[in-house]
């Protein structure tokens, strides 16, 4: 696998290990999990989660349904997968949302299909995949594995960032400071830090000329 798709397949995982972090450290409750945010108005941490792996669950049963298919390896290169974000509802799982047994449990359960499935098949990220959404209308477009990843990566970061919200601001809870930050802010903060102890070291090493 490539650099750049190693990449973009690590910082997913990473981020779709999140949950798995804090609750493994049991930094939420069954309480916090279910806590029915006065900020986010008709939303808790359990809902955002399980919206999170609803989405990542359905990317992996669509992988899983194609590399299971028979197929020839010329159709195999070129039959699109297909992917529907909206058929979420026909598995719905209402434990994730109020259980941290089961949250913690579906995380790792789908954590290890998607990486099993991108280590033996590491060509998948180049895939195309017709996306079907309904807008209301039925609208279907061309995108690729990697592309839908991705997507569900930055979806993941923008929902556990409302949940640290709820978490923080109106449980009280002390989360991992990665947890609901974009690998983009985290490479910037580094840097800055970078920046800063380079800049202290300018200053000394100018101090000392000067004496």
């Amino acid at each position: 696998m490539p650099d750049a798709a190693s990449g973009l397949v690590s910082s997913s995982l990473q981020i779709l290990h999140q949950p798995i972090s804090i609750l493994q450290a049991r930094q939420v409750s069954q309480q916090t999990l279910q806590y029915e945010s006065e900020i986010v108005t008709g939303s808790t941490p359990g809902k955002h989660l399980r919206h999170v792996h609803d989405h990542f669950r359905i990317l992996a049963e669509s992988l899983e349904n194609h590399v299971s298919t028979p197929h020839t390896p010329q159709s195999s290169r070129d039959t699109p997968i297909e992917l529907d974000y909206d058929l979420r509802s026909s598995r719905r799982l209402p434990s994730l949302e109020t259980s941290t047994s089961t949250c913690l449990d579906e995380f790792k359960d789908v954590h290890a299909r998607l990486s099993n499935l991108l280590t033996a098949h590491p060509t998948l990220l180049a895939h195309p995949v017709n996306l079907c959404a309904t807008t209301p209308d039925i609208v279907e477009t061309r995108t690729t594995v990697g592309r839908e990843l991705w997507f569900c990566a930055l979806h993941a970061i923008h929902h556990y960032a409302l949940a640290r919200v709820i978490l923080e601001k109106e449980c009280g809870c002390t989360l991992d400071p990665e947890f609901g930050v974009a690998p983009s802010t985290l490479v910037h903060r580094e840097w800055k830090r970078d920046e800063n102890r380079a800049d202290v070291a300018v200053d000394v090493v100018r101090q000392r000329a000067r004496l």
